[in-house]
């Protein structure tokens, strides 16, 4: 979900009693008669609307279309982290065939939107990794064998977005064979380190867009957790990656390496050294396909905004391939894709 900002709020053209597909869901459940607001769609087919009033109160409906999106996804992941004790909007009905939920208003204090005054930066994010630290020791994944793995096969699918949509763009040409054929054999050597890490919950999408800034609670439960339903069995060092070498954001590396050393003591047994050869390995291969997504959604979708944060991704990716265990990686980028060509892709 995107940070909702005062330019993305205010009465949309639907209203509750018009629009054919919420017509009867929100009948059903008490909430016809209600203003509607947009609020925000993201990257994916989801889109949020704020229903109610301040005498009323407040429920977000979300739109997640199947195929495309899943809900039956969205409500077990839900109910696993509200059985943890975290902050997660209470689901107060859902229809999964048409991907309609009514959920919890966690309101509109995103970590973004505090984030922006610095004064409670350190405390976000502690709060933030704490949430991580809280998980990675509770959860245990042998309790949810339904729930796939990140595997090495969606590693590559993903990495590959990067030759498939960036690449061709920067170089007006399709990689090469031989290059491919590199690109392949570097990536498969160095994911070995993920895939032999210690499994945990990964809710794939944890920066600062989606997390919120709750009043009223304490400790991990002041993190309201949003934006999860993509989340898979992987790597512990994932979503710690996510936070910390943010798309969208610059995070001080003051505050990443507070952030690194706040989450290693709170595990004394852990390897450090395979610890973080896994954080940079994961590290660059999602600013990798990151690079991909945005250079699609530019494209294909016309999203040309999120062209604006590549040099942002380059800036995370060059800073994890100096760890020497991506030194194949490093060489195939600097190769292929030298220094004077990291740039935001264009239209040819």
């Amino acid at each position: 979900m995107l940070p909702l900002k005062p330019s993305d709020i205010g009465r949309h053209d639907l209203t509750a009693s018009s629009n054919a597909k919420y017509e009867g869901f929100l009948e059903k459940h008490g909430w016809k008669e209600k203003e509607i607001s947009f609020l925000a769609g993201d990257a994916s087919h989801r889109r949020y609307y704020r229903l109610g009033s301040e005498t009323s109160g407040h429920v977000l409906l979300v739109d997640a279309p199947p195929p495309m999106e899943n809900m039956e996804h969205f409500v077990q992941i839900d109910k696993v982290l509200w059985d943890l004790g975290f902050s997660v909007p209470e689901i107060l009905a859902v229809d999964t065939t048409q991907g309609l939920a009514l959920i919890e208003d966690f309101g509109d204090t995103t970590y973004t939107r505090v984030l922006e005054g610095k004064e409670k930066e350190e405390l976000l994010y502690k709060t933030a990794v704490d949430v991580l630290i809280d998980l990675h020791k509770n959860f245990n994944s042998r309790l949810y064998p339904e729930l796939r793995p990140y595997t090495q096969q969606e590693y590559m699918r993903e990495a590959d977005l990067f030759v498939e949509w960036y690449y061709p763009k920067i170089f007006k040409k399709a990689l090469s064979e031989e290059g491919q054929k590199a690109w392949n054999q570097c990536w498969q050597a160095v994911l070995e380190a993920p895939l032999e890490s210690e499994k945990t919950l990964v809710l794939r999408d944890y920066h600062i867009d989606n997390l919120v800034w709750l009043k009223g609670r304490t400790g991990v439960q002041r993190c309201g957790l949003l934006d999860f339903q993509d989340a898979l069995i992987g790597s512990k060092t994932y979503d710690l990656v996510s936070l910390l070498e943010d798309a969208r954001h610059d995070v001080p590396l003051t505050i990443q390496n507070k952030m690194i050393k706040r989450y290693l003591d709170a595990f004394p047994k852990l390897r450090h050294d395979d610890f973080l050869k896994g954080y940079y390995t994961i590290g660059a291969q999602r600013s990798t396909k990151i690079i991909g997504i945005f250079s699609r959604l530019a494209f294909r979708d016309g999203k040309k905004k999120y062209l604006s944060h590549i040099p942002r991704l380059w800036k995370w990716l060059e800073g994890d391939l100096n760890h020497p265990s991506l030194k194949s990686v490093k060489e195939w980028f600097d190769y292929y894709v030298p220094q004077g060509r990291r740039e935001v892709p264009h239209e040819d």
